[in-house]
């Protein structure tokens, strides 16, 4: 792709424009441009929900990843793991989490978290070059498989209508769709954890 010079420079202005963040929206191609103060107006409502959120004094990375060492470490003696796999899962000096929102702009404008003006976003903590990627993406390799298999996975879209399209659904039958808010942070640890367990026990 070749742009323009006039282009360019448009470009170089936007992404050094700090009164705007633009982000991709939470669903479909669509970029999002939203004003800087909005775009933190709806990060400190986020926030600032206790239940979700815990302010912490100081970053605690580095004594997670000296957690994360001694397990590993274990492991490799326990002889569970090798030497290459503690290197990987290890993997180089981490950086702090990183949080931030895609605009849900699909939603009903009168549902946005200021009706019509500032939608309400999907929070990301991006957990890319933290002190648990590594372990995070090993875990994911062995569990996504397992998942696959839940009676409820739907992989995608064309997934979905392939299924709808096998079912024999009355005349008189009504669709409907539900919303989980914040999921994964309404699931109990300790019962996931239980969960995944039984799985593997099988």
């Amino acid at each position: 792709l070749t742009l323009t010079l006039t282009l360019m420079q448009a470009l170089i202005e936007l992404r050094e424009n700090n009164e705007i963040v633009i982000k991709p929206a939470d669903t479909g191609s669509s970029i999002v441009i939203m004003d800087r103060q909005q775009y933190l107006f709806e990060a400190h409502r986020q926030l600032n929900k206790i239940e979700h959120y815990t302010k912490l004094d100081e970053l605690i990375y580095k004594d997670t990843q000296k957690e994360i060492g001694d397990i590993l470490a274990e492991l490799k003696t326990s002889g569970y793991i090798l030497e290459k796999q503690v290197e990987y899962l290890t993997g180089p000096q981490p950086r702090a989490r990183k949080f931030y929102m895609l605009p849900k702009i699909h939603k009903n404008p009168d549902t946005w978290t200021v009706p019509g003006e500032i939608p309400p976003g999907r929070p990301i903590v991006s957990d890319c070059s933290s002190e648990s990627y590594g372990v995070a993406e090993y875990i994911d390799h062995y569990l996504n498989p397992l998942a696959q298999q839940h009676p409820s996975y739907i992989k995608d879209t064309y997934h979905f209508t392939r299924i709808v399209n096998s079912l024999n659904i009355p005349p008189n039958a009504i669709l409907f769709t539900m919303d989980v808010e914040s999921l994964y942070t309404n699931i109990e640890t300790d019962r996931g954890i239980q969960v995944v367990k039984n799985i593997l026990q099988r």
